[in-house]
């Protein structure tokens, strides 16, 4: 690891602040004016405005015992231009007013899930993590247009949760809802490569359109929302998310725990990190950040993924043969093949055989492929797939 690398194992000697509020004196007032006092003040908007109108029902919502993580309401707006457009915060229409609370969780296996509420009719988004027996969800992070903290996933620990979601619950195929819901909540560092990362926000975003005209649910005449179809674009918020050269930087603790700092100064010149998961004054310190529970659920997520494959598969000789063929031939027309050969030598697994034998997206054989040979997350993803522009190549 060289110096100017940004992953620092070690315990910072700088203390960072947190740049907002400006009169705070240390990071630790900062921190308990904006993660205490914040999340109160959002939830009493929250109470304030569904006073003031017809009480909501709160959305139904299906738990991953039912075979299904995401409520059947919500997975309805998942092709609709129109909720992306709100989920965006690109609609001042009216249109959601009364929305009820929508919910999804993203199980990644022994009981832990991430869970996210949108209160469509505030345009609030919350991110809680759900660790086993817990009758609430963590607060780990939350977007708006007002004190805003969605800074919350590592790139890989969100490919890793949505992988883990995909083998736990067969209808959140990756890539697909739970990224494309997710991504707002990524932090993009020095560290991460750019090109295995675009083209898999961008094919989940692709595998929302559906070419059934019935999926895009029109606006009601008169609400001031342009015809255009509004579908999400890796562009449309990339740049919010990406922290490189803002002098960010990720610390490990001796507990495995990461956490990130910004420096003030930099933070002040340019773009400032909104996150909870700020180093804390002592490792171990779980008083503004899970922690613990969210290390526990990473840790869940790569069991998930470690025992969904059986190397027994892959000592066949046509499972071998076409793994090669299709590394030497940067071929993935025959992943279909595979995934008959893989039946045959015993696999049961269905996301593996469906995401081989009938994809959603090629982005999605790759990560199988990286699962099924233990690759290095995004390795394929990057051989296979093109990257994606960060920003409108239109303009």
């Amino acid at each position: 690891m060289s110096g100017t690398d940004v992953l620092d194992d070690r315990r910072p000697s700088l203390r960072y602040q947190h740049p907002r509020p400006p009169a705070a004196i240390s990071r630790k007032s900062a921190s308990v004016d904006l993660l205490h006092t914040a999340a109160p003040e959002r939830k009493e908007v929250v109470r304030a405005r569904a006073a003031s109108r017809p009480r909501r029902r709160r959305a139904k919502f299906w738990s991953s015992i039912a075979g299904v993580s995401v409520p059947d309401n919500l997975r309805g707006y998942l092709h609709d231009p129109g909720f992306w457009r709100a989920f965006s915060f690109a609609d001042d229409s009216d249109r959601w007013r009364d929305a009820a609370e929508l919910i999804a969780e993203f199980p990644v296996g022994g009981n832990h899930a991430v869970r996210l509420e949108l209160n469509m009719d505030i345009t609030l988004f919350e991110l809680g993590l759900l660790p086993p027996g817990a009758q609430k969800p963590l607060s780990v992070g939350w977007d708006d247009q007002a004190r805003w903290h969605p800074h919350v996933f590592r790139w890989e620990e969100l490919d890793l949760v949505c992988r883990a979601a995909a083998l736990t619950e067969r209808q959140l195929r990756h890539p697909g809802p739970a990224l494309a819901l997710l991504w707002r909540f990524a932090i993009i560092g020095e560290h991460d490569d750019v090109d295995t990362i675009t083209p898999l926000v961008d094919a989940a975003f692709t595998t929302l359109r559906r070419d059934d005209p019935a999926r895009a649910l029109p606006f009601a005449e008169g609400e001031g929302v342009e015809d255009e179809p509004y579908w999400p674009q890796i562009w449309h918020q990339f740049d919010a998310q990406d922290m490189r050269n803002s002098e960010v930087v990720w610390h490990r603790d001796a507990y495995g725990n990461w956490s990130v700092t910004q420096d003030l100064e930099a933070s002040r010149a340019g773009k400032s990190l909104h996150s909870m998961r700020w180093t804390p004054e002592e490792p171990g310190d779980d008083s503004y950040f899970p922690f613990t529970a969210w290390r526990a659920m990473l840790d869940q997520a790569r069991h998930t993924l470690a025992d969904a494959v059986d190397a027994r598969w892959l000592v066949d000789d046509d499972v071998t043969r076409l793994l090669e063929q299709i590394a030497a031939e940067r071929d993935l027309s025959i992943a279909d093949e595979l995934g008959r050969a893989l039946a045959a030598a015993g696999c049961d697994n269905p996301v593996i055989l469906t995401g081989l034998t009938d994809p959603v997206h090629p982005a999605e054989i790759c990560w199988i492929l990286e699962l099924i040979t233990a690759t290095t997350q995004g390795a394929l993803i990057k051989r296979f797939l093109e990257p994606v522009p960060t920003v409108d190549p239109n303009r």
